[in-house]
């Protein structure tokens, strides 16, 4: 609760005028990125992590994130180092061109919680898949993927190019609707 209370403050207490020059919708509205100067990210609208980064998420809820092009909520670039772990706790409302609530480039695995209502333009409603220099993997043992809604896959879109592979193991847990396996371009 401590941390809640700590980030309606954080703007004031570490304003960032550079950091939110090199962003148009700062610069227009003439406020802070913390501020809410930033409608949109291009990639990881809640949470993006980059090479070698591992998120868990075992409670609480990210919601509402919007990237213009990946990851509405969360994106994890393509690494074999990039871990992404839900075992509780519910993303929902994402909205991005592939993985309205999480695109992954690397593993990711669920294994209690709840990802739902996510929207993408092209792939992945709720979860995009994809990797292009390294093999991927999704893992699910447990909780739920339901009411995504994409032009492919509206659940969960997994995808691979060249001679790397997307692997999808679902041993439990539940996804309502589309799911889509696409082969090498």
């Amino acid at each position: 609760e401590f941390i809640c209370q700590y980030e309606k403050y954080y703007m004031l207490m570490n304003p960032s005028p550079l950091f939110s020059a090199t962003m148009h919708e700062c610069v227009e509205r003439g406020m802070d990125a913390y501020e809410g100067g930033a409608k949109d990210a291009e990639m990881g609208g809640n949470i993006y992590a980059a090479a070698r980064a591992y998120v868990t998420m075992t409670g609480g809820v990210i919601e509402d994130g919007s990237a213009t092009s990946t990851g509405g909520n969360i994106f994890t670039s393509n690494s074999s180092l990039n871990s992404l772990t839900i075992s509780g706790g519910v993303i929902r409302g994402g909205t991005a061109k592939d993985g309205g609530n999480i695109f992954a480039g690397g593993r990711l695995e669920i294994s209690g919680g709840a990802v739902i209502n996510g929207t993408a333009t092209g792939r992945g409603g709720n979860i995009a898949l994809k990797t292009t220099a390294l093999n991927a993997t999704f893992n699910m043992k447990g909780g739920c993927v339901t009411q995504g809604e994409a032009g492919n896959g509206g659940n969960l879109w997994a995808y691979a190019e060249k001679t790397y592979r997307a692997t999808v193991n679902i041993t439990g847990g539940s996804i309502g609707g589309a799911v889509t396996v696409d082969g090498v371009e």
